[in-house]
């Protein structure tokens, strides 16, 4: 069995998938929320896939964390993939990439107080996936009137990032940007986007469908392949979809994400071409990742996710217990923020 690890707010994206061109998959895959996991006292084994790292905090991660150590404890062969605490999260990956010569632009947490050297810039959330907050700003001053303009709405500056443009169009003025999978080892393209604005985060339909060809030729050569298992090594990413482009001739990365959308059921971008593209990526994706399911016998292993006080530990079985009947009695949306808050609380017992 494949254990798929996620959290609430972004299981549709695994979940679209095994219900659509991944449904071969789906008898072999076990998709379990955090908050889940957390409440198990054993774990199955398997191969496990923790996603969406980026939106954990600090403790959380550390108790996925424990998770894999008692897995990889019981069989150090055993698949797991991307570490809670090895993978490095957008701030630490892009100056990481920087530094390492494969990025040419910087970024920037607006605590820091910093200055960019280069502009244009903008602003951006740092561990979601929802694009530039900004337009680009070309001065410092600029720069200093969107951060006030934070205050303003009432956003906080904290885990706000300020990164420096890098892009480039060609000279029809269209933006690529390409996505590929690490899959054990291995990059699988996946896309090619096209936009005639700078960020090329959604699709023009018009000028995806003139570069169909392009595309093909992309997936067929899969020309960035070297560069990019570098990159993935230097996140500490095993399973992910990196996001970049091309400036300069030189790639460069926007982001790694480990919970990314594989397909979408039913796109094809209204072209039959293109619908051909994605089922040929979902058919060698399910390819490679059904033989993971391949685990032998099936066991479990103990694992402790809480390690606080026994008055801490009573209650958060207590808040565990109020959130089941929460979800029980119809509640289930005022769940989250209930738990949370029960988890503060309880925080304060040591």
């Amino acid at each position: 069995m494949i254990y798929y690890v996620v959290t609430r707010e972004a299981r549709g994206t695994i979940h679209l998938f095994l219900a659509g061109d991944g449904k071969a998959l789906a008898p072999h895959t076990r998709v379990i929320l955090y908050e889940e996991l957390f409440r198990m006292r054993r774990v199955p084994t398997g191969t496990w896939i923790f996603s969406d790292l980026e939106r954990l905090d600090r403790e959380d991660l550390e108790r996925a964390a424990r998770c894999w150590a008692a897995l990889e404890a019981t069989d150090p062969a055993m698949k797991l993939f991307n570490h809670p605490l090895r993978v490095k999260r957008r701030y630490e990956l892009l100056r990481a990439l920087e530094i390492a010569g494969i990025n040419d632009y910087a970024v920037h947490r607006i605590d820091e107080g910093r200055v960019p050297e280069r502009f244009p810039v903008f602003l951006r959330v740092e561990n979601d996936h929802r694009g530039p907050g900004t337009d680009l700003l070309h001065t410092a001053e600029e720069l200093a009137h969107a951060i006030a303009a934070l205050e303003a709405d009432g956003k906080s500056r904290d885990h706000r990032l300020i990164t420096e443009y890098c892009a480039e169009a060609d000279s029809e003025g269209r933006f690529r940007k390409y996505g590929a999978f690490l899959l054990d080892g291995e990059i699988l393209p996946r896309h090619l986007l096209v936009n005639k604005h700078w960020v090329a985060k959604g699709r023009d339909r018009e000028a995806c469908n003139e570069t169909i060809p392009e595309q093909i030729e992309y997936n067929e050569k899969n020309p960035h392949a070297e560069e990019l298992l570098r990159a993935f090594e230097i996140a500490g990413i095993d399973y992910g979809r990196v996001d970049y482009t091309i400036v300069g001739g030189r790639i460069q990365i926007y982001e790694i994400n480990t919970n990314p959308q594989i397909t979408v059921p039913g796109w094809g971008g209204g072209d039959p071409r293109r619908t051909r593209i994605k089922i040929e990526f979902a058919e060698s994706f399910v390819e490679r990742v059904l033989p993971w399911a391949d685990t032998g016998k099936k066991a479990s292993v103990p694992v402790r996710f809480e390690t606080g006080s026994a008055l801490q530990r009573r209650g958060f079985a207590a808040a565990d217990a109020i959130r089941r009947i929460a979800n029980a009695v119809g509640l289930g949306r005022f769940e989250p923020v209930i738990f949370t808050r029960m988890k503060k609380a309880f925080r304060r017992f040591r």
